[in-house]
């Protein structure tokens, strides 16, 4: 039923009610749009569902079973065949939960890629020091996790009144250059944005299955090292720090 509300300047639709009633959009009347419960709205295409919204979101498919769903609890589910994502832009995100095999067993069915992105400026933890030595831990890596890579960024060159060069390793206490040792770096003079990424030895081991993924919590740690001044005396300087890893918990 279609309610019409007259007005003084003529018969003319005002609130359309449709109580559930389909709305066909082709000639054999196979294909419409209707509301097959409350808060319910179907697309039927040929005769089956294509798509439905409801409360939480929008499912592509069956009812029931949709191919793809896109509702509040779950995210996006894709139940059958592959997510394509095509176009330079790729996907953008942090935090991708990858599902393997079931029939591996429920301890590697879940998998979650997960970045971190500390940022030390020079008036930062990293650079606060009345010396020429600094560390701050910049994340731990949570225990079962597999690291998968560091790299650090310098957004802003470090100035400080007689500074000369300005390094930063990272690795873990007692060891610290394991993860990350650049053979070239000096954050004075390195050109804006220039990006370390030389992996250091404990990380080629832990990459080449020597040390596998950790049993326990791995705090990783920054160590900076300045020659000409103390290290709380700059007055400019930024840096970012990448870590990725794949979290099995």
């Amino acid at each position: 039923m279609i309610q019409l509300e007259k007005r003084t300047s003529g018969l003319v639709p005002s609130d359309l009610y449709f109580n559930g009633q389909k709305i066909y959009l082709d000639v054999d009347q196979d294909s419409y749009l209707y509301a097959p419960s409350d808060d319910v709205l179907a697309l039927i295409l040929g005769g089956s569902v294509k798509a439905t919204f409801n409360a939480t979101g929008l499912r592509v498919g069956d009812a029931t079973a949709p191919t793809v769903s896109l509702e509040a609890a779950n995210g996006l589910t894709v139940a059958a065949g592959y997510l394509n994502v095509s176009g330079a832009s790729g996907i953008r995100t942090t935090l991708i939960e990858l599902s393997a095999d079931p029939n591996l067993g429920a301890e590697y069915y879940i998998a979650r890629f997960k970045s971190s992105l500390p940022q030390q400026a020079h008036n930062g933890t990293l650079f606060d020091a009345a010396g020429l030595t600094d560390s701050v831990t910049l994340f731990t890596l949570p225990a079962n996790a597999r690291l998968i890579g560091i790299a650090m960024q310098l957004s802003t060159q470090f100035v400080a009144a007689g500074l000369t060069d300005l390094g930063v390793t990272v690795g873990l206490a007692g060891d610290q250059s394991g993860f990350l040792n650049p053979a070239a770096m000096n954050m004075v003079t390195d050109a804006t944005n220039t990006r370390y990424d030389d992996v250091g030895g404990y990380y080629a081991a832990f990459m080449e299955g020597v040390h596998g993924a950790t049993r326990t919590a791995i705090p990783i740690i920054a160590y900076a090292t300045a020659v000409g001044a103390n290290l709380n005396t700059t007055t400019a300087g930024y840096l970012r720090f990448f870590i990725s890893y794949i979290d099995t918990n």
